[in-house]
């Protein structure tokens, strides 16, 4: 049982070394045609650093990375899953429609600087310091700032 255990970890531990830093360079043209397309919407006219692919369990993720800082991960089938905006904002098009009708009429003025989305929700942080968590149906559960 020692064995089988030891040996287990060790082959973990092998194919978790081979998966880390796997990013490699792509084109934007192998981008998912969902992720051109949301990338022709809502940052049309953005400089792109560059584009990268990364092998994960099921499938690969990719990176847009822009000049001035700016990022955005796309998942295998090309839909968003984080949008950091270090020196500008994220497109209010970009936001799904029911955040930015609350983040209107709660947080008026205020801009969304990072939104994230995972298997729980969406993690949304503004510009005036509040991180606001929602759940799949866009109810706030977390608020702190």
């Amino acid at each position: 049982m020692k064995k089988t255990l030891i040996t287990l970890s060790v082959i973990l531990a092998s194919v978790t070394t081979v998966l880390a830093d796997n990013d490699r360079p792509v084109q934007i043209s192998q981008l998912p045609q969902q992720a051109q397309t949301f990338l022709n919407s809502h940052f049309k006219g953005g400089k792109i650093a560059m584009v990268t692919a990364e092998r994960e369990w099921l499938g690969q993720e990719y990176k847009v990375v822009f000049v001035n800082g700016d990022k955005i991960e796309f998942d295998s089938k090309g839909n968003w899953e984080n949008i950091e905006c270090k020196h500008s904002t994220v497109p209010k098009g970009a936001v799904p429609t029911a955040i930015s009708k609350y983040l209107d009429e709660t947080f008026p003025g205020s801009q969304v600087k990072e939104i994230d989305l995972d298997k729980r929700g969406y993690d949304v942080e503004l510009t005036n310091g509040m991180d606001i968590k929602f759940d799949k149906n866009f109810l706030v559960y977390k608020i702190k700032k």
